[in-house]
This record gives structure tokens, C-alpha cells and sequence, in this order.
């Protein structure tokens, strides 16, 4: 499995220093299976955190090709 890079929207990033989890945001490792919409739940030693994944992104050079996933935070879900 290929691991994304991980991108955090602007209150993703407050959020995350604010409860010091920027380190363990760092270390998840998300394959190309994930999709827009899903729920990431970062689970630490005081309580779980969630993320969602708001979008999925292919970034293409000449050197390589990925696939960046940008989590935000709160969860935000449209009607159902």
C-alpha cells in the first residue's frame, strides 16, 4: 500500500496544536482506498480525535506521483 501525504486545513492545524497531536497526525498512514468523505479517528491517550477527509488531491512532477489527503476538523457532514 501506497502512503498519502497528509494535508491539514487551517482549523485542523489549530485544532491539532491546540491538543498537541501534531506529532501523531504525522505518523498516520492513509492508503489510496481513502476517499473524501471518510471519518479519520485519531485515538491518543486522552481521547480520540476526528478528522474528515474533505479532499483527495494527485500531485504530478517529473520525480514522482502521489496522492495528498487534506483532513479537516470539527467533522462537518452535509444533510443526508
Amino acid at each position: 500500500m501506497r502512503k498519502c501525504t497528509i494535508r491539514l486545513t487551517d482549523s485542523a492545524e489549530r485544532y491539532a496544536a491546540r491538543h498537541q497531536v501534531e506529532e501523531e497526525l504525522a505518523k498516520i498512514e492513509l492508503g489510496p482506498e481513502s476517499l473524501t468523505g471518510d471519518l479519520v479517528s485519531l485515538e491518543t491517550r486522552d481521547r480520540p480525535h476526528d478528522f474528515i477527509i474533505t479532499s483527495r488531491r494527485w500531485v504530478v512532477s517529473n520525480e514522482s506521483t502521489r496522492l495528498e489527503l487534506t483532513l479537516d476538523h470539527p467533522v462537518r457532514r452535509g444533510r443526508p
